[in-house]
């Protein structure tokens, strides 16, 4: 595994190969391109007493997410009627709905909107695979101005390898790159045999930074993986 922390600099631009090699960057959504904690922890806070549920811990709240829908759920009230935890869980995703609105792309990490500009201007091909709802997905990416950015967008299935995988396929090119900051992102990157990049700008936890090839603590850092990669 390798960090890295320096972005091209402008300057050098020119003089880069990637116009010669179809580069293609598949980008986790929550805690890599959005910070959905933000909308995430105050919807909890704001359905759980209406519906009579214990409002639970940050930190319960911020390991679950990246589960897919109603795993998320049960992973946070594993000992309560699921049916009654999927009526929450309509709930707190109405909610967030209305909170995103309100943060705007406030809930995007430093430097995401700049990097998925200049990825794009190099011609890169740049895609989402999410477990996340397909409602949450793409009202995030929306409300944040970055939809169009991508080519397609995966998301609402339990198993990222597998996505990942349908992408390729669908979608042939010279170097393959995946961005993400949970363990089933890194395990997604070595089911397909393409790059891992662990997001330490975002939710990847320390412990799991052995897990991907290389981890960055800057969006813009990425363009140094593709140097070397290209």
């Amino acid at each position: 595994m390798q960090f890295c922390t320096q972005s091209v600099k402008a300057s050098e631009k020119k003089v880069m190969k990637s116009d010669k090699k179809n580069v293609n960057i598949i980008f986790d959504l929550d805690g890599t391109l959005v910070d959905s904690a933000q909308i995430t922890i105050p919807a909890f806070k704001e359905v759980c007493p209406k519906l009579g549920f214990k409002i639970p811990g940050d930190e319960t709240i911020m390991a679950a997410i990246g589960y897919a829908n109603p795993i998320f759920y049960y992973k946070i009230f594993p000992d309560i009627d699921k049916a009654k935890v999927r009526e929450l869980g309509d709930e707190v995703e109405l909610t967030e709905k209305k909170i995103v609105s309100d943060i705007n792309t406030g809930m995007l990490f430093d430097g995401i909107a700049e990097l998925l500009a200049d990825l794009t201007k190099r011609g890169y091909k740049l895609y989402v695979a999410s477990t996340g709802g397909e409602e949450h997905v793409n009202t995030c990416l929306k409300v944040c101005n970055i939809y169009a950015f991508f080519e397609k967008i995966y998301c609402n299935k339990p198993d990222k390898e597998l996505m990942v995988a349908d992408i390729i396929k669908d979608a042939p090119g010279d170097i393959w790159i995946m961005i993400g900051d949970r363990r089933k992102d890194s395990k997604a990157a070595k089911y397909n045999k393409i790059t891992g990049v662990g997001a330490a700008y975002g939710y990847c936890n320390v412990e799991d930074y052995h897990e991907f090839d290389y981890v960055v603590n800057k969006p813009k850092a990425l363009l140094d993986i593709i140097s070397n990669l290209i």
